[in-house]
């Protein structure tokens, strides 16, 4: 496995690790608070690129379920 094959392996178990936070959270403060234990996962992205996936799984997961 390539250093970029590894490297796109850790964000997307990242992501997934965030989408099962988000749906298992009431709001969006809970599911950033609790998503916060998984940083160490991607510890190659800075924080805004970390703050753009976060964000958006949230909304993704969202607008999936209905927007509830």
């Amino acid at each position: 496995m390539g250093m970029s094959s590894y490297v796109m392996d850790l964000e997307e178990k990242f992501m997934d690790k965030c989408a099962d936070v988000a749906i298992d959270s009431e709001s969006f403060q809970e599911y950033s608070s609790r998503v916060k234990a998984y940083l160490n996962m991607v510890p190659h992205l800075d924080n805004h690129e970390v703050s753009y996936i976060i964000d958006n799984v949230w909304f993704d997961m969202h607008a999936q379920c209905g927007g509830n």
